[in-house]
């Protein structure tokens, strides 16, 4: 007897963005879709799942994790999975143009599991985040794993050891102290 079983393994990324004004959505303003998983984010997430060595001492090819959403004011022209930055970063709190996952969904450290093969990523920007030095257009985002194991050096927008994992370019949303903005990712396998 021959059992054939589709071997095929598919990540869904999905990418959400929306204005809020006093945690109500303003209409028009979510954007909705399929995001590209980088060819970094696709090398990232093989590497997470191996080992380096195994034996007497059990090494991980890596321990990052999903950690950083970033923004921009501009987008690739082109999207493609060979994107490795966000085009044009802004500052969020003055100084990083990286914020951290945020516990805007049901747990207290970020990241929800709608299902077991389900796993969703959120960061809810401030009032005055972002639009600190006035009004933003924002058309990118990006989601990214530490830059080292646990650590938060090196977060520049064209520093290569940190790539972007996952990108999106969408129409503009205009980001003021007047809104918040609510960014999310899912990943279902």
């Amino acid at each position: 007897m021959h059992v054939h079983a589709d071997s095929t393994l598919s990540v869904q990324s999905l990418f959400r963005a929306c204005l809020k004004k006093d945690g109500v959505a303003v209409p028009g303003s979510e954007r909705v879709g399929h995001n590209v998983m980088t060819n970094f984010g696709a090398e990232w997430l093989a590497e997470l799942i191996v080992w380096q060595t195994i034996g007497v001492s059990d090494v991980p090819f890596t321990n990052r994790r999903v950690r950083w959403i970033g923004v921009g004011d501009d987008s690739h022209a082109l999207v493609t999975e060979s994107i490795q930055t966000l085009k044009s970063a802004v500052t969020i709190d003055g100084t990083l143009y990286l914020a951290t996952v945020d516990d805007s969904l049901s747990t207290p450290t970020g990241p929800e599991f709608v299902s077991p093969v389900w796993v969703r990523f959120a960061r809810t920007f401030d009032y005055g985040e972002i639009s600190h030095s006035g009004d933003v257009v924002i058309k990118e985002a990006g989601l990214y794993a530490d830059y080292r194991e646990g650590g938060v050096y090196g977060l520049y927008p064209t520093n290569p050891l940190n790539p972007v994992i996952a990108y999106k370019a969408f129409d503009g949303l205009l980001k003021s102290s007047a809104f918040t903005l609510e960014l999310e990712w899912s990943f279902k396998f």
